[in-house]
């Protein structure tokens, strides 16, 4: 059996096919280098990492701040003597113009009351709920946005 095949449309197939493929490619690589930013990357490990930084930073701080306002206090003192001992070494962080040292420092103080302070069997118990962000901008735009709530909690034995 013979098979019959016609050369003429063969070749105007394969022309078509090759004219779309080049109109394709370059249509790509156009919009592709007329966008803007094509290359630009965000370092988004980076970013959680001083987050982290940020955390570790804060709470050694406050550790340090806590184990001051701890030396002295008894079983007799009020919750709201240590919350004024501990504000009062909270303030330390601050420069002369008021500016905090640390950051995070300001949210605790601000947010710190004598219902996060328990003294329970022995114990002197401060909870705190600390919250940190990170912003990214490129080009005054918010690129990431990292917020980072945790819960506290430092104890110390009376007496």
């Amino acid at each position: 059996m013979k098979s019959y095949m016609n050369s003429k449309a063969a070749t105007v197939s394969i022309v078509i096919l090759v004219l779309m493929t080049l109109f394709l490619i370059t249509i790509s690589i156009a919009y592709f280098i007329s966008k803007e930013n094509v290359s630009e990357t965000i370092q988004t490990p980076n970013v959680v990492d001083k987050v982290y930084v940020q955390e570790a930073l804060l709470n050694y701080h406050l550790q340090k701040s806590f184990d001051k306002s701890f030396a002295g206090i008894s079983l007799e003192d009020s919750e709201g003597d240590f919350v004024l001992r501990f504000k009062t070494e909270l303030e330390k962080y601050k420069n002369s113009e008021g500016e905090w040292l640390v950051y995070g420092m300001k949210e605790v103080y601000e947010n710190i009351k004598e219902d996060n302070v328990k003294i329970d069997s022995g114990n002197l118990i401060l909870s705190l709920d600390i919250s940190l962000s990170r912003l990214v901008q490129t080009g005054g735009i918010e690129k990431i946005r990292v917020d980072y709530n945790y819960e506290k909690e430092f104890v110390k034995g009376l007496g």
